[in-house]
């Protein structure tokens, strides 16, 4: 059979007589295209070599003897839309004549639109078919990225090779989503598509955003654009030189022996010429009727050598140019973006980082110095892979409820109803059930809920450090314990590489899984002492409550905090301290020199507690307080206690109390006294009941050579008020000014009953004091 020539339909007219004796329904069924016609012979171009009944067959439907051009398929299918026009637009006939008043605007509709009103089986054969083609295709040749781009009424599908671009055949638009959908089931646990090749396992990484015609999918193949290895065992096997493709070596008048349409559609590439012999790389080797063709083209001997397959494309679009301009530009800026990762920005709120402050970096250092207490660096680790990895789920902002994540989640609501519903069905129904089965396994088992908190407050000590408002709250956490669970399952069961399995996983083997736990808490390589870290897990699991809606939001806690504040300003306490005890958690406060204890709490209350001050205060520790119609500022600091986490709060005296009381001092020609240091007699205390003191605002301070009482207060007395003191205390009086809370923390200091005080811890003692040591 003599060869048909090739020929570019990019370049090449077709003649209106030639298109006039090819009906439209015959081009578009056997997808060829009338080329020329000379009144007695019609040329057709079509994409493969016919038979002899393809060619009767064609002479029989078109009643005139046929011959046949060659162009690649994608051409032909581009030129029937060109001159026959799409198949979803028909040109509709107007009458000539039509006043304004007649004209009526038709509103088309847009792409969703014009969809199929059913969506195809993202699980059908078709589309599991094309799924494995593209990414088949796309290990093949080796490319690094693939890009599933809409565009219009069709969808194209480009690779990265190298630097270069290479575009395959289009693909139909109405097969869009159900690719997308079937790519996004596809990710199953972690945002990554496993794919078998022989015995080695590949994991693609699959990226999905919005474009100016709708989704797209970026899928990272991670190929070095190479494959060397497999190429020269090819060369050997096939007894063909092996080269890479130089692009800036090839001659332009080699290049320009074949027309482009013979080189795409061969996948054939002259690289060079010496005298009449000109050596084509190719990836396979090639068909006799394409040397044949080649040979006649270019009137020379041809040489073949092999070149990878993805090198071999890329050096084809970078020698003739993109195949599709329209879409060129826009192709290669996808490909060249830097894709998020696929469980970062979607799952959670974009949060506002700053430089963290000392304070807050302390604290930072305090929490996983707590962690360091009970776990090796090898947990954090550990740690820190579940954070930087997927999630399960997340607390809704606005209902505080738990809702299932899925990479790119946000994007779902983009889909079709049809695909979203897909969706839902195959993974949502899923993940939402593996929830409930990991919140009641917490409920059960108390080690599992202690992991958990302690993989919260390592991710409140990541916040910290980095600049933001940490989570304490045993509430806010409920997504931190369960994502923790869920990546610690899939990591220490390795068969679990889908959601399906993941659900099987929780629902029947829930022993396992305990079991899995208990080891790990009995590991030496993951906490610093097997025979106390069951001792530590479970205190953590006692100092959070088991009913969850007692978080730092509830009434109960926001009023216990209020009150321990409160009272705090009330004594005019310098510092406040929470240590957690084995039963309880106590509360001592610093007044001056004094210490003091104050009735415990229960130790469940102590995470809701510290949650709430954290919640309260800004990244750097600082709370301002508003109490008796004055702001008070406090710090708040954390520390590492043998029993858990402590926390102190210094109330921070206001700057221009003492210098409005010296200036008061000095305009009445008085003394200005510091109340610290100074101790009352009892003999002076029992002059006037202590809660007269109180009331009246006054301290008695010692009795002066002359006889006279000196007291203390924080106004200059009028003389009326004089005249009462010296009645109540029965003696000439001498006044000294001292500074308000100075007074008031004075009087709380004299006035507490002396006998049989409550014990103070040493812990308690240790941080009540300016940088004393906490015993361990």
């Amino acid at each position: 059979m003599a060869s048909q020539k090739f020929v570019d339909l990019t370049t090449t007219e077709v003649l209106p007589e030639a298109l006039q004796r090819v009906p439209e329904a015959i081009a578009r069924r056997e997808h060829i295209l009338p080329l020329t016609f000379d009144g007695e012979r019609l040329t057709i171009v079509m994409s493969e070599h016919p038979s002899s009944e393809t060619l009767e067959r064609l002479r029989f439907a078109l009643n005139y003897p046929v011959s046949v051009a060659m162009a690649p398929h994608h051409a032909i299918g581009g030129a029937i839309e060109q001159y026959y026009g799409s198949t979803e637009i028909r040109r509709i006939d107007m009458p000539q004549q039509r006043s304004a008043e007649q004209i009526e605007f038709i509103e088309l509709p847009d792409e969703a639109a014009a969809m199929p009103r059913h969506m195809l089986d993202p699980g059908s054969p078709a589309v599991v078919r094309m799924v494995q083609e593209i990414i088949g295709e796309a290990i093949q040749l080796t490319a690094s990225r693939v890009l599933i781009l809409p565009v219009r009424n069709r969808v194209k599908v480009a690779y990265r090779i190298q630097d270069a671009v290479y575009t395959r055949e289009d693909v139909p638009r109405e097969m869009h989503y159900p690719i997308l959908v079937r790519l996004m089931v596809m990710t199953n646990l972690s945002g990554l598509i496993r794919v078998h090749m022989g015995d080695k396992e590949l994991s693609l990484r699959a990226v999905f955003k919005p474009s100016q015609f709708g989704l797209l999918a970026m899928i990272e193949v991670g190929g070095d654009g190479a494959g060397l290895e497999h190429w020269q065992a090819k060369s050997k096997r096939l007894g063909y030189p092996l080269i890479e493709p130089d692009v800036p070596q090839i001659p332009p008048e080699v290049l320009a022996l074949l027309p482009e349409s013979v080189v795409r559609h061969g996948r054939c590439l002259p690289v060079s010429r010496e005298g009449h012999n000109l050596t084509v790389a190719v990836s396979d080797p090639p068909e006799p009727d394409l040397l044949e063709q080649l040979r006649f083209l270019t009137n020379c001997a041809i040489n073949v050598v092999l070149a990878p397959a993805g090198a071999l494309l890329a050096a084809i679009d970078r020698c003739y140019g993109p195949a599709d301009p329209e879409t060129a530009d826009v192709i290669l800026w996808e490909l060249a973006q830097t894709p998020d990762a696929p469980l970062a920005a979607e799952e959670a709120a974009p949060r506002n980082r700053t430089k963290p402050s000392p304070a807050a970096k302390r604290s930072a250092h305090t929490l996983f110095d707590y962690l360091h207490s009970i776990y090796t660096d090898k947990t954090l680790k550990l740690f820190e892979h579940i954070r930087a990895g997927a999630k399960l789920c997340r607390v809704n902002a606005e209902s505080g409820d738990l809702e299932v994540v899925f990479p790119q989640s946000h994007l779902i609501e983009q889909l079709p109803a049809e695909a979203r519903a897909y969706i839902e069905n195959r993974i949502w129904a899923l993940r939402e059930a593996t929830i409930i089965r990991l919140e009641n396994f917490l409920a059960s088992n108390r080690l599992a809920r202690s992991l958990g908190i302690s993989y919260g407050l390592y991710l409140a000590g990541c916040e910290l450090r980095e600049g933001c408002r940490p989570r304490l709250d045993p509430g806010a956490m409920r997504d931190a314990r369960l994502n923790f669970l869920y990546a610690l399952a899939i990591r220490t069961f390795p068969g679990v590489q889908s959601n399906g399995a993941l659900l099987a996983l929780v629902t029947e083997q829930l022993e396992a899984f305990a079991g899995k736990l208990v080891r790990l808490t009995e590991d030496a390589s993951f906490v610093c002492d097997p025979t106390t870290a069951s001792e530590y897990l479970a205190r953590l699991t006692r100092q959070s409550p088991a009913d969850e809606r007692l978080d730092s939001e509830s009434p109960p806690i926001e009023n216990l905090v209020h009150l321990l504040l409160s009272e705090a300003i009330h004594v005019r306490a310098s510092r406040m301290v929470l240590v957690p005890q084995d039963d309880a958690i106590e509360v001592a406060f610093r007044v001056q020199k004094a210490h003091y204890v104050r009735a415990s709490l229960p130790q469940e209350l102590h995470f809701p507690i510290l949650a709430r001050l954290a919640r309260l205060s800004s990244p750097t520790g600082t709370l301002h307080v508003s109490s008796d119609s004055a702001r008070w500022d406090c710090q708040i600091a954390m520390h590492v206690s043998p029993c858990g986490l402590a926390a102190s709060i210094d109330l921070l005296p206001r700057d221009n109390a003492v210098r409005v009381s010296r200036a008061l001092a000095a305009r009445h020609h008085l003394e200005f006294v510091e109340l610290a240091d100074i101790d009352v007699s009892a003999e002076l205390l029992k002059i006037v009941p202590m809660t007269v003191l109180r009331r009246k605002g006054v301290l008695p301070l010692e009795r002066e050579e002359s006889g006279a009482l000196k007291i203390a207060l924080s106004v200059a007395p009028t003389p009326r008020q004089s005249d009462a003191l010296r009645l109540a205390f029965n003696s000439l009086i001498t006044v000294a000014i001292a500074a308000e809370d100075d007074l008031w923390a004075a009087l709380y200091r004299h006035g507490r009953a002396p006998a049989d005080p409550p014990a103070i811890s040493p812990v308690a003692l240790a941080l009540l004091a300016d940088g004393a040591p906490i015993p361990p």
